[in-house]
This record gives C-alpha cells, structure tokens and sequence, in this order.
C-alpha cells in the first residue's frame, strides 16, 4: 500500500470563517483526551459533540486520524503481523492506508455520515507505472448534498528514506477537489473520480507527474486539466518544475508548460506577504516582480536558456530559493529548419504548429 505523500491542494477556502473553524475543529481533535478514546462508538460521539453539520464531523474524523494514527512502518518493510480493523487501528495507533479509510468509514457513518473506502492506484512520482493491482485507499463522504473527497494517510505525514514515519499534519487532503486529487488518486472505480467526465486511468499515467508543491501553492487542477487539454506537449512532460521553499507564496498566473518560447511575453503573478521578494532570474538579469494592487507581478520576454522564479527576505538577501524553473527554447533558425526537414510542406507545418514542437522555437534568419 502506498504510504503517506506530500502536499496537495484542498478546497480554495479563502482566510476567514472556514479556515479559522478548522483550526478549531483540527485542535478540539489533536487535544482530545485518550480517555475519550478508548472505543470506536466512544471516539464517534467524543468527535461527534464538537460538530455542527457534516462537514464538521468529516473534519474530525480526518483530523484526528492524522494527529493520532502513525503511519506502520513495519509493513513497507515486509513485516505483515497486524491486523488493520477499525478497533485494532485504534488500539495500536498504527496502520496503512486501508486501516486509515476503513476507521473514517466507520466513523463517518456512526455519526450519521454517509462514506465509503475507495481503493485505487496512487501515483507518486513521474516513473510511476500504473499498478497491476490497487495499491492506496481513501475515502469520499457526503456532506452538504455532495460528496468529498479526503486522504487522511496523506495527512498524517510522510515516511522518510530510512522508513521513518516523520509526523506532519497535512490539512490540503481534506475536501480536496477532484480536478485535483485525480493526478495522483486513481480509484478503481471511475465514478469515485467525482469527475465527469471521467478519466481514464492510463491517461493519468500519460500524463506527467504533478508536482504536489505546484498544486499546493495555488494552481488549480482545473487549470492543470485545461492546459493538459490543449497541450501536445504536455504529455510528455511540459510542467514546470515547483520546488518547495520556506516562504509563503500563492500563484495567481504564470504559464502552465515546462517550455517557453523566446522573445514571446509571459505574465506572472503571486500573492506573497509583506517582507518578501519575489523575481524571475533568465539571460543574466534578475527582474524583481513589483506591486499591483494585492499581487506581485511582471511581464517579460524571455531569452533562451533556463528561466527562474526567486524567493527571499527582504531581510535577508543572501540565501534565495527557487519557486518554479521553466526552459527558454533556443531560437532554431528557418534555414536549419528547412535542412533538418527537407519537405516543405512539413517545413510549413512546423512552422505553423512551433508552439507545439517543444524542443524548439522558429524564427525567420535570412
């Protein structure tokens, strides 16, 4: 079963109302006493007595699982002795992702919830194959007339290279949009996507491998689905690459394709807090993004070679951080072109459909 990932965006809940009743909600579960623990039916009415509506119960289930349950470490090493049933999960506090949707499943519906486990491949990284068999388990619940989708095994943290569990509340799995959560959840069965339509499950693995930093930091999976639609090049892996960085940053704009074309304007656009910079760094000049309005933003036109987006403190200058990397194709001039494809009819074509072919851009050089 595949362990605990990284993060990945939930609903776009802006600062406020919602977002302060989840801190609420996620502290009354961390802080809930053991003593109020001690059984399934008991934990379900412990959790059950601080919420107002479904959605509140989703959120404490989801939450306490992730303070509460570790991830069992002793499975990825071959080590299969215990049992994953809801009343051994809470007894051991430990388990692998079936247990973790399997005792959200029971609780959800001891509080009135409507849920069910998902089982399904997850995708981890861009070398990922698709799975002969299912390999991850989550859940989706009805709450406010529709149903949702959450991941509380992603939640609750991360397994290190030395098969560590390091514990890490991860909230972005909760209410996660499914335009989202299908880049690395593919349920067995489709109509658990919560798309439609649907995607088909090779299809994903096509596709390339989302940065879950990318999706945290504010893209949208529609917009993902957008550009992948529209994109040849995406499917061989035209994304930027996202890394992740100490400081605070959401995207607004920037464009959604690994290669850029040179000499041809691009926008980009973020919100960032008060203290920090933010800059694009290509053909040896740094161009500091500057205030407009509530963004940070800029246009340029790129010159070939690689193109990056820079994080600091105003404070601090000296260690920056790089927030997404793109590549400014080489300039290709018509005339190797035309050496390269005698044909001129392919010629033509090319240079028709350049922002298509993403190893190059085309120019007329006489």
């Amino acid at each position: 079963m595949t362990g605990p990932g990284q993060a990945q965006p939930g609903k776009d809940t802006p600062e406020g109302s919602a977002a302060a009743r989840y801190r609420r909600l996620d502290r009354f579960a961390r802080e809930l006493p053991e003593q109020q623990a001690t059984t399934v039916a008991q934990l379900a009415r412990s959790l059950a007595a601080a919420a107002h509506s479904d959605d509140d119960k989703a959120r404490l289930i989801f939450a306490w699982l992730a303070y509460h349950v570790a991830y069992d470490t002793d499975y990825l090493r071959g080590i299969r002795g215990q049992s994953y049933s809801p009343k051994e999960v809470l007894r051991t506090r430990h388990s692998i992702c079936q247990g973790y949707a399997d005792l959200f499943t029971t609780l959800a519906r001891l509080m009135q919830v409507p849920a069910h486990t998902v089982s399904g491949y997850a995708r981890t990284s861009m070398a990922d194959g698709l799975p002969s068999e299912p390999n991850h388990a989550w859940n989706v619940y009805l709450a406010n007339g529709k149903w949702h989708l959450a991941d509380p095994t992603w939640a609750a943290g991360a397994v290190g290279a030395d098969f560590r569990f390091i514990p890490a509340f991860n909230p972005l799995w909760f209410d996660t949009t499914p335009a989202a959560f299908v880049f690395s959840h593919v349920p067995q069965d489709s109509t658990r996507q919560l798309l439609k339509p649907c995607v088909k499950a090779e299809q994903v693995y096509r596709w390339p491998f989302i940065e879950h930093e990318l999706l945290s930091r504010g893209v949208s999976g529609a917009a993902l689905l957008r550009a992948l639609g529209r994109s040849r090049q995406a499917d061989a892996g035209g994304l930027p690459a996202c890394f992740p960085s100490p400081f605070e940053a959401q995207i607004e704009q920037v464009p959604l394709r690994a290669e850029l074309e040179p000499r041809r304007a691009v926008v980009f656009r973020f919100s960032v807090p008060e203290g920090t910079e933010i800059a694009i760094e290509n053909g040896g000049r740094t161009q500091v993004l500057q205030a407009t309005g509530a963004f940070r933003e800029g246009t340029l036109r790129p010159e070939p070679g690689p193109l990056k987006v820079l994080l600091w403190s105003r404070k601090d200058s000296y260690w920056r951080y790089s927030l997404l990397q793109y590549q400014v194709a080489p300039v290709l001039p018509l005339r190797e072109l035309r050496r390269r494809f005698p044909d001129p009819d392919n010629v033509a074509y090319m240079v028709r459909q350049r922002a298509q072919w993403p190893s190059v851009a085309v120019t007329q050089v006489n």
